[in-house]
């Protein structure tokens, strides 16, 4: 998950330093879990490193990869829904081919040509 992470905000911060037009060179950040869990469950240091080289407000560049990295999580939200839809589905016609194969109902296959 952490990998996950580091890449998404990776990407996140590619697309700031574009938008600045600035190098894409990614600066180097800290990612890790906070001393104290009413702090979340990830710290970042990557707005205030972003911050010194575009010479910008920490708490704008903080703001600004917040709101790209909910963009990104509501995106991986939808994913993650319309597979646990598809699983489900999937769960239902194996149950309902096992429940038939149970019955004695056989599929049959047509080689009409």
């Amino acid at each position: 998950m952490r990998e996950q992470l580091v890449a998404t905000v990776e990407e996140a911060l590619r697309a700031l330093l574009r938008e600045a037009s600035a190098s894409e060179e990614l600066p180097e950040f800290a990612l890790e879990v906070p001393r104290q869990a009413e702090h979340g469950d990830f710290a970042c240091n990557a707005a205030l490193v972003l911050a010194k080289r575009l010479g910008r407000p920490p708490r704008e560049l903080a703001a600004r990869l917040a709101e790209r990295l909910a963009a990104r999580t509501s995106e991986l939200e939808r994913v993650r829904s319309a597979l646990e839809d598809a699983t489900e589905r999937l769960e239902e016609a194996r149950a309902n081919v096992a429940r038939e194969g149970e019955d004695g109902k056989h599929c049959q296959h047509s080689d009409a040509r």
